[in-house]
């Protein structure tokens, strides 16, 4: 998908996903990889309609559950992290909302 390789088209859509992203230390490029992951392997969830804030715009959103390896310094070796995510692609198919990213569970 061509949206996902240009991360200027990515627009973080909620003030609690933008926090949920700042406290894990992701960025725009590491969202695209999660919704690439999520479309490829991930388990979808369904679609609902999301209100970006109260009496706010809505968007129909797609949430999946996504499964990734990733190094935990902890741990000192890979162990799984679920991650849940949810996200819309406007009307014009070129940008792309990300209404919730966050750790499975942490919601």
């Amino acid at each position: 998908m061509r949206l996902l390789t240009e991360e200027e088209n990515i627009i973080v859509w909620t003030r609690k996903c933008g926090s949920d992203l700042q406290s894990l230390g992701i960025d725009l490029e590491d969202v695209a990889e999660l919704i690439r992951t999520g479309l490829e392997k991930g388990i979808f969830l369904g679609s609902q309609w999301c209100e970006q804030k109260r009496n706010g715009p809505w968007a129909a959103c797609d949430a999946y559950r996504i499964f990734r390896l990733e190094w935990s310094e902890v741990a000192h070796k890979e162990i799984s992290v679920e991650y849940y995510i949810k996200f819309a692609i406007n009307k014009t198919g070129k940008l792309l909302l990300v209404v919730s990213c966050h750790l499975s569970g942490s919601w």
